[in-house]
């Protein structure tokens, strides 16, 4: 079932484009606020205005009439508490006028989409020792990370060789190259985020690129996670800098 979402302008003019890219913004932020994702993208319809109360509030007689029946079901099934709705609109605003986050935090949902381990997931794997051994797993992880390193390319480019250069591409993006990031998290390796990236684009070169899978090259499912936590991070810092 597709996403429904009602909105309205001021003036009473109507743009789809801008609809379309509205519900593809407040998506994305939830993806990275909350992992939170859809089975299917966003899709704005048109409702008429008489439909809507002055509370905002879309009334259900002839709904079926505008076709917009899955909106009151869709909405209730999604579960998003009014206080993460709010948080998320209050910066959705910098996805929607940026297109490098947008681009990045769309890479981001996709990856999470393919594959997602809340820390219970992760605990359960380091503690059994579990590794992917299905070919189609193994492809679907090299997917995930594959576009969890696109979603850090999105914002810093592809990670030049010289260091430096590097450092001075997330400085301006308001990203701290030297801070110390995973320890806390379940099978996660302390480590600054310069090295994470650097160790992540070395990965990505060898395991993740190339069109193959075999056991030499393996991605596991806490490497995956601690990687998708780092771009996580990656996109927060870049938003919290545009924010300012």
């Amino acid at each position: 079932m597709n996403a429904r979402f009602v909105f309205s302008s001021k003036d009473g003019e109507i743009d789809e484009t801008d609809a379309q890219a509205f519900a593809d913004a407040l998506m994305v932020t939830l993806a990275v606020l909350y992992d939170l994702t859809l089975e299917e993208p966003p899709i704005p319809v048109r409702i008429h205005s008489e439909q809507i109360t002055s509370d905002g509030i879309l009334r259900t007689r002839n709904i079926d009439d505008y076709e917009t029946n899955n909106l009151i079901r869709y909405h209730a099934a999604i579960g998003i508490p009014n206080i993460a709705l709010y948080k998320a609109l209050q910066i959705m605003p910098v996805f929607y006028k940026n297109q490098s986050i947008m681009n990045s935090a769309s890479f981001y949902r996709e990856s999470i989409h393919k594959i997602w381990l809340c820390e219970e997931d992760i605990a359960e794997i380091i503690l059994d020792n579990e590794i992917p051994t299905s070919i189609v797993e193994k492809a679907n992880i090299e997917t995930a990370y594959q576009n969890a390193f696109k979603a850090i390319e999105a914002i810093i480019g592809e990670p030049p060789s010289n260091i430096d250069r590097l450092r001075d591409k997330m400085v301006a993006q308001g990203i701290d190259p030297d801070e110390v990031i995973g320890g806390s998290h379940l099978g996660s390796a302390e480590e600054t985020i310069i090295k994470k990236v650097l160790r992540m684009q070395r990965t990505r070169d060898k395991k993740a690129a190339h069109g193959k899978t075999d056991h030499s090259r393996d991605i596991d499912y806490v490497e995956l996670n601690d990687k998708q936590k780092l771009a996580k991070r990656i996109i927060l810092h870049t938003v919290s800098h545009l924010s300012q």
